[in-house]
């Protein structure tokens, strides 16, 4: 998919060859990246589904494991040069698109960048027609937090269901078939640098998203939606105490062990990190390292020197420093 044309592009073999397979195959022979964009059409499986329907892409990866191949093998590489152009959609926003198309039951699902439209054409009709278009109507202020465009990862496909995030932080649950809004709930405030551009994730009957404003200090979280209601189930930050993180005593007591045998391999048994603490777990020795001369980390670059015992214009200081040096002026500063 061109970026800035923002045209989605179908290609077939030539007519003696049925058509309706011309946008799965095409991720078997020349994958996602292919010259030809009819290859990020590709069929897939969602765990909701059948795996022999091989025929369906119901996530951005295809699949848990995010392979991004399809089984299918009508196109390969003794044919794939006969491949002609098809049918072309523009989606008639000029913003960078990174949402990889969906396509489930004969219909490919496309969401925009800002404002987040989606469209869902009919694969089963010449020219594969418009069945279908949501306006989401995100708050239009969410354009200004976006640090890098205002992308989206897509959509993904599952029970009858196609949900999306937008830019202005909400969740989005559509009838597939239809396109009538299921529910939406808002999960984040662009007031504080929160966006959300990520494609979400369904597993059994959760609903997982994320936020993004990292560049701008945003405080990262993993919110699970009951896929029915829409209602949050559980949100786990990415900093903070344990019970926010939700790290229980049960992560402490395996990673207890593990850390202890990683930290004395790493460093051998007795020895010190660099600021003098133990291994995780070690507490037989308590007494920092002495900091000397020999042993201090020398910081090679322009003019920086760290020692345990820094010289400033032939005098010693008291105690460990960093002295920045300006040779060519012979100055410390």
């Amino acid at each position: 998919m061109h970026r800035r044309r923002a045209h989605l592009h179908a290609s077939r073999l030539p007519r003696a060859t049925p058509a309706r397979f011309f946008l799965p195959s095409c991720l078997r022979a020349l994958g996602f990246a292919a010259a030809l964009i009819a290859a990020s059409l590709g069929a897939g499986i969602a765990f909701a589904q059948d795996a022999n329907e091989a025929g369906n892409w119901t996530m951005p990866a295809r699949d848990y494991q995010n392979t991004r191949f399809s089984p299918l093998d009508q196109i390969n590489a003794s044919n794939v040069r006969t491949l002609t152009l098809a049918w072309t959609f523009s989606t008639g926003v000029l913003r960078g698109h990174e949402a990889a198309p969906i396509v489930a039951d004969n219909t490919l699902y496309i969401v925009t960048p800002y404002p987040n439209l989606v469209y869902a054409l009919d694969l089963a009709q010449p020219g594969a027609p418009v069945k279908w278009k949501f306006s989401p109507n995100p708050v239009s202020s969410s354009q200004g937090v976006a640090c890098c465009d205002l992308v989206n990862r897509g959509a993904i496909w599952s029970n009858g269901r196609l949900f999306f995030n937008t830019l202005d932080n909400q969740t989005f649950a559509l009838d597939a078939r239809t396109g009538t809004e299921v529910w939406h709930t808002r999960l984040g405030d662009i007031k504080q640098g929160e966006t959300m551009t990520m494609a979400p994730l369904v597993v059994k009957d959760r609903v997982l998203v994320g936020n993004s404003g990292g560049e701008f200090g945003v405080r990262g979280w993993l919110t699970a939606l009951d896929a029915a209601t829409g209602k949050i189930a559980w949100r786990a930050f990415s900093t903070g105490p344990d019970n926010e993180v939700l790290i229980g005593d049960q992560f402490h007591r395996s990673i207890r062990p593990i850390a202890a045998r990683i930290s004395a391999r790493v460093r051998g048994p007795g020895r010190r990190g660099r600021s003098g603490e133990a291994p995780y777990g070690d507490s037989s020795r308590t007494t920092p390292r002495s900091i000397s001369s020999t042993t201090a980390p020398r910081i090679r670059g322009r003019g920086i020197r760290a020692s345990g015992r820094a010289t400033t214009n032939g005098r010693r200081a008291s105690s460990p420093a960093i002295r920045c040096r300006d040779r060519r002026a012979g100055s410390t500063n």
